[in-house]
């Protein structure tokens, strides 16, 4: 496995245990929601940097109507995850 697909892979399990972390906010408390609330900011980040080829290849080629729905969903998403990440700072 390649170094870069490792780092991937490694930050998307730390997103997913960020998020079950964060979902607990009732047994961790304020202050340690809002670090780990922050981490996950970095990683989400970091994610969309990674994988900013897929970004750049989205609109090349023709699409089936599946093939459509996919991004569009990922980038309806997206935004209110920006929205919501830039409000809580």
């Amino acid at each position: 496995m390649k170094t870069k697909l490792k780092i991937k892979c490694g930050i998307d399990i730390l997103m997913t245990f960020a998020l079950l972390f964060l979902m607990g906010y009732q047994f961790w408390g304020e202050q340690a929601h809002e670090w780990v609330g922050a981490g996950m900011f970095i990683l989400f980040i970091l994610h969309h940097v990674l994988n900013r080829q897929w970004y750049k290849a989205l609109f090349h080629g023709r699409y089936s109507l599946c093939v459509f729905i996919r991004p569009s969903l990922m980038c309806w998403y997206l935004f209110p995850c920006l929205r919501l990440c830039i409000v809580e700072l």
